[in-house]
């Protein structure tokens, strides 16, 4: 008997033109078929009810939304119905409007964009809408890869890009037939115990902050109602700390770092700072005993006070981010147009376009370090 092991190579396939050329006739009714949603289902931890597929054929096909039809319509064991979108090219913003105009006819829970690949300012959108969105909707974006070994039939991956914070695997009735951790129950218990408290504070509701659903998870976010940034509340029970995370779109955080000191007077904070890969970090903690219940309506006020004069603040430093980018624009148009006329007719002499082209440059450099 040989020891030797025959092993084949992994590759992956770029070219799906034959499949995206028949996208609706061949891709759409083979992705319905229950051994292939059930791919997609592991991929994104949701468990669409495959049964349906098989017995009641509820998963339907190209349905009508208006004149426009939504490639697949489903739903999970909870009910929640889910659509599904295939776009086997790059993203683009008229398959994103057709998403939202689907989720919206359809009262759809539970939103996928299935592509080819996603491009830069349509994973944040993506983002954007889980982060604006209520706690019990969900937008996916998956991108598809082929891959084969050797010469074998192309086998289909989903790869999640962007999905909603601190989804959870499971759905809210297979959790709940199961026996929570006494960890779990203290983390429901507090967040149960906020919401409450948070939904009669009117400094709260005066500031937009959406009111989550209590669950079990040690972090949740919470949405600002602005794009630059949104705030991710966590109970660390262990080292008895409660944590609030900024997570804050980097030219911004750029903006903010560069007037620190600042910032940290205004909202009598002292933050961790922290670069991360396509956004920064700005941390606050607490030492606190979240189990103490004494002690947790101080906890309460302490999260939404600060909260809300970060916020307050961050309102202040972004007019005065717009302003500087206002100022660049109106200076660079202006030594553009002068520079492509070739000529001063504005200036009476060469000095004074010189003074103009450099407060240009220095400006523009600005926001150049804005956007690094």
């Amino acid at each position: 008997m040989s020891d030797k092991i025959e092993l084949g190579q992994i590759k992956e396939i770029d070219d799906i033109r034959n499949v995206r050329e028949n996208e609706a006739s061949v891709f759409t009714p083979w992705l319905a078929k229950p051994e292939n949603i059930s791919i997609l289902s592991k991929a994104i931890d949701i468990n669409i009810n495959i049964d349906e597929v098989e017995e009641e054929k509820k998963i339907k096909t190209e349905v009508g939304v208006g004149s426009f039809s939504a490639d697949i319509v489903a739903s999970d064991l909870d009910g929640r119905k889910i659509i599904i979108e295939n776009q086997l090219e790059e993203t683009d913003h008229r398959h994103l409007g057709q998403l939202i105009t689907y989720a919206s006819g359809l009262k759809a829970k539970i939103i996928i964009w299935i592509v080819k690949e996603s491009r830069e300012e349509h994973r944040a959108a993506i983002e954007w809408l889980n982060n604006n969105t209520n706690n019990d909707i969900g937008f996916f974006l998956c991108e598809i890869k082929l891959l084969q070994i050797d010469d074998s039939k192309p086998a289909v991956q989903f790869v999640v890009i962007e999905k909603p914070n601190n989804w959870a695997k499971q759905s809210n009735k297979q959790k709940a037939k199961e026996v929570m951790t006494k960890t779990e129950q203290l983390r429901l218990e507090y967040w149960t115990e906020f919401m409450n408290y948070a939904s009669k504070n009117k400094i709260f509701e005066e500031n937009n902050f959406n009111l989550l659903d209590p669950n079990i998870n040690a972090t949740n976010t919470f949405a600002s109602g602005a794009q630059e940034y949104i705030f991710n509340i966590t109970q660390q029970r262990r080292s008895k700390q409660l944590i609030i995370h900024l997570y804050v779109a980097l030219p911004f955080f750029e903006f903010l770092k560069s007037e620190k000191e600042e910032v940290e007077s205004k909202t009598g904070l002292s933050f961790e700072w922290r670069n991360l890969d396509n956004r920064g970090a700005m941390d606050v903690i607490k030492d606190a005993d979240l189990d103490d219940i004494n002690k947790r309506e101080e906890q309460f006020e302490w999260l939404i006070t600060k909260m809300c004069s970060i916020k307050q603040a961050f309102l202040e430093y972004k007019k005065k981010c717009l302003k500087i980018i206002s100022e660049i624009s109106f200076l660079v148009s202006r030594s553009y147009q002068i520079l492509r006329k070739k000529s001063i007719d504005y200036y009476d002499t060469h000095n004074n376009f010189m003074n103009v082209a450099e407060s240009a440059v220095s400006l523009y450099s600005r926001l150049i370090s804005l956007n690094q």
